[in-house]
């Protein structure tokens, strides 16, 4: 049975945490969702609050995103509130949040799913983790599972979580990311197949080669990158077609007129 996990990490400004949220609490249009008679289990969530994990699976949509923003804006103050008693202003367009796309293989989690088990609490392990590495704030948890397409007619789940990060250490009261590299966002797999493991799920590593292949990207980067290739052809073929256009319209113009001259030479002759 396939039981890989993977890490796919990112860095954003303050402003993305509009974003973020929309697409994590499903406010915004979402193009490659399942239809709902597919969907088997529901969307989980976590958010971290005042220094406690905070289940919010009671409240709507909105609710959510409220709470979450205000957390955000309440870490943004604290941190501020830091770096002036240091005397260590920061960049004011800073990258404050990283979000990082968990993956995990369809067979095994649904395996767990089936049976009752509680993959949220992996997700939280791993962000705890990465607090205890890295320094990293755990933010925000978005389970998806309604996310996916169909392939000859069945539904294919791309179970993953968005784990989302306030790049500060209040402990030690620096910035995270700047210092992080590509020998740590390799521990980073580590650390999550490790944070199930730990809870007795069984998840694997997965390997560079896996990674690195189209099934083990990021569903909706995948998505996006053909449907922008399908644009771009589009385009193409359209930009065609206003050329053909344009050189029959100039055809049939000249035409018009040679028969329009040719109308004025015999009626000259008469």
């Amino acid at each position: 049975m396939r039981n890989y996990i993977s890490v796919n990490a990112k860095y954003y400004k303050k402003v993305e945490i509009d974003r973020i949220s929309s697409h994590n609490f499903r406010q915004s249009r979402i193009d490659y969702l399942l239809d709902k008679k597919y969907v088997r289990f529901e969307n989980q969530h976590i958010i971290y609050h005042e220094n406690m994990q905070e289940d919010i699976q009671n409240l709507d949509d909105l609710q959510r995103d409220i709470l979450l923003k205000n957390q955000f804006a309440n870490l943004l103050k604290s941190k501020d509130e830091v770096q002036r008693r240091r005397k260590c202003y920061g960049n004011k367009n800073s990258n404050d949040l990283i979000e990082m796309v968990v993956a995990l293989s369809e067979e095994q989690a649904l395996n767990y799913l089936d049976n009752g088990v509680d993959l949220m609490k992996g997700f939280d392990n791993f962000a705890k983790n990465m607090k205890q590495h890295f320094g990293l704030t755990p933010l925000e948890i978005s389970l998806h599972l309604d996310e996916g397409f169909l392939k000859n007619g069945e539904p294919k789940f791309n179970v993953h979580a968005h784990v989302v990060f306030f790049n500060f250490d209040f402990e030690k009261e620096v910035s995270v990311w700047r210092k992080v590299g590509r020998k740590d966002t390799k521990l980073m797999q580590d650390i999550a197949a490790n944070s199930f493991q730990e809870l007795g799920l069984n998840f694997q590593r997965g390997t560079s080669k896996e990674l690195s292949t189209k099934e083990h990207l990021e569903r909706n980067d995948y998505i996006l990158a053909k449907q922008n290739k399908e644009l771009k052809e589009v385009d193409f073929k359209l930009s065609s077609l206003i050329e053909l256009e344009k050189d029959i319209s100039k055809q049939l113009e000249e035409k018009t007129k040679e028969l329009n001259e040719a109308k004025a030479q015999r009626m000259s002759i008469y």
